[in-house]
């Protein structure tokens, strides 16, 4: 008789004939038990030990703030489109709470994985397009009775492990980029079952999408739209000026929003409230996220500050206490996955920026040189090759002659990635730091959402004679956005119509706003034209003709 039957029969509420059963190995029983013992084998509502399924168990998400603690559980519209890059990139954890619905499954040990696709990747270890899906936890069904709670990183929901699949240690194959699918949490049983990828909890499985029309996971997209608006083009006004674009495609834009700078780049006042949403908000494909609006104090964690540089030390911290602000830290550690809160160190996912530098073909920035003129500064060049008048080769690149020995100015390299004063490193180069409304801060957004379908913007409450810097964002549903590479300019101007000429030229205008009709032609030839406008003015057509004309 195995230890673990033997707590079984001896555990609260364990039927007579589970006792029997382990009685029944090798132990003599009395007629009468064994009689009553095959009365209960004939009752229907006798428990058995059986193989778990989906019904033995309940998953349920939530949000995180960015804190990291729990904040409210998500809704279906939140498991369809809430995490977006920026939440990714920002460290904002989500929570799946595991229990155990049933009394009468096998002992054998839970295991509970987070990913997509998980079946496939753990049966084609290795092999498979995807990776082998993180693991949360490997424990005994009843340590789920009590609803223990797992934290982790958005990442994981597109991503497996490279090697070691225990979350506390697992370094996730990408980075937040790159992806958009569905995943969530995958339960097997059994040691031979999980290694062969048989899951009998596939990821769509969960409390909050149970009464929807089709269950699902957690849906995530990494991608900025692909294809942007274009042909953008402004035409100043009186006190406002109207800007058009093309639509290229709008199935995958889901609105837009118009970002306005002064003269000096800072934002303006036209009389429109930029949105300031929660981190936790109900998404509803009305606003774009990044990193610089959404977590401008760097990756979320208990000792996250807007105003600060984040978490000191990354994740560790982060989901130490994320765990413990979760509920039931005693179960947390039933887990191990006290190592969820590695997930956390997930951050240290952050450090697959280390896939980041698969940005590293940013890095090749100097080098791409796909779309560089031989010679120009900044492109590759090799012992020999002559650069552009003005430039030398230097270290492989074309950069200006005062250069050498000058890293970190203007248009030559960075040092070790640092640049003097306000320049930015760029790729290798020091370049003039980009204009701050690029940052896209909320601050700077000067027009309400407007549908993926619009061609046009008119911004009113501008001030004649200074100049503006315009930029249009799209974004997707789940606000990831993308924008123009430069910025538009104009400067709103006075604008007269007939109307305003008319109160601006004494006697060309006669009563009631009808023009006074001329014997002769001025010397602009324009008499004949006053005449005619007096002439509508009788018949009663006056207001028609010289109907204000609409302002820019």
């Amino acid at each position: 008789m195995s230890p673990s039957a033997l707590r079984s029969a001896r555990r609260p509420g364990a039927t007579p004939l589970t006792s029997a059963r382990l009685l029944g190995s090798g132990l003599a029983l009395a007629p009468a038990l064994v009689v009553g013992a095959l009365a209960l084998t004939a009752s229907p509502s006798a428990a058995l030990a059986a193989p778990p399924t989906a019904e033995d168990f309940q998953i349920t998400y939530f949000l995180t703030d960015e804190y990291g603690n729990r904040s409210r559980q998500m809704q279906p519209q939140d498991m369809q489109q809430f995490f977006g890059q920026a939440r990714c990139e920002c460290g904002q954890s989500i929570i799946a709470r595991v229990s155990l619905a049933g009394n009468s499954i096998d002992s054998e040990q839970i295991q509970v994985f987070v990913g997509q696709q998980c079946s496939m990747a753990q049966a084609l270890m290795g092999i498979g397009q995807f990776a082998p899906c993180a693991q949360l936890v490997a424990t005994l069904p009843q340590s789920f009775q009590t609803g223990p709670e797992y934290l982790f990183d958005p990442v994981w929901l597109a991503y497996g492990a490279e090697a070691e699949q225990s979350i506390a240690t697992a370094v996730p194959v990408g980075g937040c980029e790159a992806a958009e699918g569905q995943g969530g949490i995958w339960v097997c049983s059994g040691v031979n079952e999980c290694n062969t990828g048989q899951f009998f909890i596939d990821g769509t499985v969960n409390i909050n999408t149970q009464n929807s029309d089709t269950p699902q996971g957690i849906n995530f997209d990494y991608i900025p739209p692909l294809t942007p608006p274009a042909n953008f083009s402004v035409e100043a006004g009186d006190s406002a000026v109207e800007i058009t674009w093309d639509n290229q495609a709008t199935a995958d834009v889901a609105g837009y929003r118009v970002l306005c700078a002064d003269e000096n780049g800072e934002p303006i006042d036209n009389g429109v409230n930029p949105p300031n949403p929660a981190v936790d908000d109900l998404v509803l494909g009305q606003i774009y996220f990044n990193q610089a609006n959404l977590c401008p104090g760097g990756p979320f964690g208990p000792d996250y500050d807007p105003e600060g540089g984040g978490t000191t030390d990354g994740g560790e911290t982060e989901t130490d206490t994320g765990t413990e602000d979760t509920t039931d830290t005693g179960t947390d550690t039933t887990d191990g996955t006290d190592t969820t809160d590695g997930t956390d160190t997930t951050d240290g996912t952050d450090t697959t920026d280390g896939t980041d530098t698969t940005d590293g073909t940013d890095t090749t920035d100097g080098t791409d040189t796909s779309d560089c003129e031989l010679g120009t500064q900044g492109c590759e060049c090799a012992d020999g090759d002559v650069c552009d008048d003005g430039l030398l080769c230097l270290d492989g690149s074309c950069v200006d002659e005062g250069c050498s020995g000058n890293d970190g100015e203007l248009g030559c390299f960075c040092d070790n990635g640092e640049c003097n004063g306000d320049l930015v490193c760029d790729g290798q180069f020091c370049v003039e730091p980009p204009d701050p409304i690029f940052d896209l801060d909320w601050s700077y957004v000067c027009s309400e959402h407007l549908a993926n379908t619009t061609q046009r913007a008119r911004i009113e409450g501008l001030e004649n004679g200074k100049t503006y810097q315009f930029l249009v964002v799209a974004y997707d549903a789940y606000g990831n956005p993308v924008h123009p590479d430069a910025a538009l300019t104009a400067t709103p101007v006075p604008t007269n119509g007939l109307w305003e000429e008319c109160e601006n030229q004494p006697g060309v205008c006669g009563e009631g706003w009808t023009c006074s009709v001329v014997e002769a032609p001025d010397q602009n030839g324009q008499g004949w034209l006053l005449g005619l406008f007096g002439l509508l003015g009788l018949t009663g057509l006056s207001g028609l003709a010289l109907r204000r004309r609409r302002r820019a």
